[in-house]
């Protein structure tokens, strides 16, 4: 019963805040003014610095293993050292 309580009351202060955001100041509402203060605040600009550099070490970093990967099977495949292309003329001339 204390769960359903604890989601009432976060439901209740979510109605609240949502409700007091459409409050006008100016023309302008209290969510608007909060969200032109997010967009434009400076620890923005370092954040999205950041999540821009971390897709980018993710772009690269899949794009080297996928590579690596790729030349390595390649390498294995194509090698005469490899186990599954050699001929065993050799051994059957012998027998």
């Amino acid at each position: 019963m204390s769960d359903f309580i604890f989601v009432v009351k976060c439901f209740a202060y979510t109605l609240l805040i949502s409700f007091f955001m459409q409050i006008k100041v100016s023309n302008v509402s209290l969510e608007a003014r909060v969200q032109h203060f997010l967009k434009s605040s400076a620890a923005v600009e370092y954040l999205q610095q950041a999540s821009a550099g971390g897709a980018r070490a993710l772009h690269e970093g899949y794009g080297y293993a996928r590579n690596l990967i790729i030349n390595t099977t390649k390498s294995i495949r194509f090698s005469s050292e490899s186990p599954y292309l050699k001929r065993h003329d050799s051994q059957d001339a012998e027998r």
